[in-house]
């Protein structure tokens, strides 16, 4: 970096592959590259008007998020000193030149290279104004800007992956995030969920997944206005959204501090593991919908078997209302989680000051009485 340095003039645009190099050692050395952040950044804002084609565009991107990204680990590896918090906003304040022409021109570019470099570097950009109270008005007012590109030509990939990264922030760092922003956020990501114009890329639905996990964690008082945003994909077939309601059901039933609005998401875990295209025959067993079909199907019971009662507000979810799922033959294969959900709430000593409804039957007496409801062998 030593060397790098004295090739960065004041006033004098550096050639494209000094920035492609300088982009490149500082994601593959970002903690040692930090301390330069300050005084390489100072130098490339004087340059940024003499700045006209695309390539020179997409390197800048590429050296602003890998600094970036370095501040952002500084954070995230501070000792138990603090963290001066005079030099996030020294950071910030070189940052910010490179940040608004990303996030308005460079991001509208009809090049695409250029705008996915530009969508790639205002996830850790992001991140680091979010350190700075006086920034953070400016991430909330751009993350539109960001979601919009879900579609937009970019692979969406990149823009759940700089998503992630703010949210990453947030929530290592307790940075509260509006309402109307955190509104956008679940639809936008409400529809990548029920996305059926492309084929799901694996890897985004799996960060935006994780991303969803990541709100329900940080914004554990405003869970209601995410189940409100999932609530209208529980009526949809399609394999990947239910996957996602699940992953998102498994997240919500952890949280501490359940309503009653929850109780909609466990009745639909007990639909999809009784579900008839969860129960095909075995001589459908070989086909990918079937198999996809199953494993929803044992992901449903996986999620039974590992939902905590003592969690806070859990029995007033939970019971009574689980009892009407014993008798009926279509959710024989939830028994055995659903008798032990039933079993440790009837064990519990106190109902979190609220009265039992009815007498809860012993962990015993409902093990019995499963067996009492188990088909008859069929006659030989």
């Amino acid at each position: 970096m030593h060397e790098l340095q004295s090739h960065v003039d004041i006033m004098e645009l550096p050639p494209l592959s000094f920035l492609i190099t300088l982009g490149d050692l500082v994601s593959a050395y970002a903690l040692t590259s930090e301390p330069f952040l300050v005084l390489t950044l100072s130098k490339l804002r004087y340059v940024l008007q003499l700045v006209e084609t695309s390539q020179m565009k997409w390197a800048l991107c590429g050296v602003v998020q890998g600094f970036a990204h370095a501040a952002n680990m500084k954070f995230q590896v501070r000792d138990e000193v603090p963290f001066p918090i005079n030099r996030a906003a020294n950071y910030c304040f070189h940052v910010l030149p490179f940040f608004s022409l990303m996030s308005s021109s460079w991001l509208s570019s009809k090049d695409p290279e250029l705008q996915q470099a530009a969508v790639q570097a205002l996830g850790p950009a992001m991140g680091l104004f979010l350190h700075h109270e006086g920034h953070r008005d400016t991430v909330f007012e751009s993350l539109p800007c960001l979601l919009q590109q879900y579609g937009a030509g970019v692979d969406n990939l990149h823009v759940t992956m700089s998503l992630s990264r703010v949210l990453e922030v947030a929530y290592d760092f307790q940075v509260p995030l509006p309402d109307g922003t955190l509104g956008i956020i679940c639809l936008a990501l409400h529809d990548q969920v029920c996305d059926h114009v492309q084929l799901p890329r694996p890897e985004n639905h799996a960060k935006v997944l994780y991303c969803l996990g990541l709100l329900v964690l940080e914004m554990q008082e405003k869970k209601c206005d995410m189940v409100q945003a999932m609530r209208g994909t529980l009526s949809d077939e399609s394999i990947e959204v239910k996957k996602a309601v699940l992953h998102f059901s498994r997240t919500v039933l952890t949280v501490h501090g359940l309503e009653q609005w929850a109780w909609e998401l466990v009745p639909y875990v007990f639909k999809q593991a009784s579900s008839p295209s969860s129960q095909m025959s075995s001589t459908n067993l070989c086909s990918p919908d079937a198999e996809e079909e199953h494993s929803i199907r044992a992901t449903c019971v996986e999620l039974l078997e590992n939902v905590d009662v003592s969690v806070r507000g859990m029995s007033q979810v939970l019971c009574p209302r689980l009892l009407e799922y014993i008798v009926p033959a279509q959710y024989s294969c939830t028994l055995s989680p659903l008798c032990r959900c039933l079993g440790d709430l009837a064990e519990q000593q106190q109902w979190e000051g609220e009265a039992v409804p009815g007498t809860p039957p012993s962990k015993g007496g409902l093990q019995s009485g499963s067996l009492c409801i188990q088909p008859a062998p069929r006659a030989s």
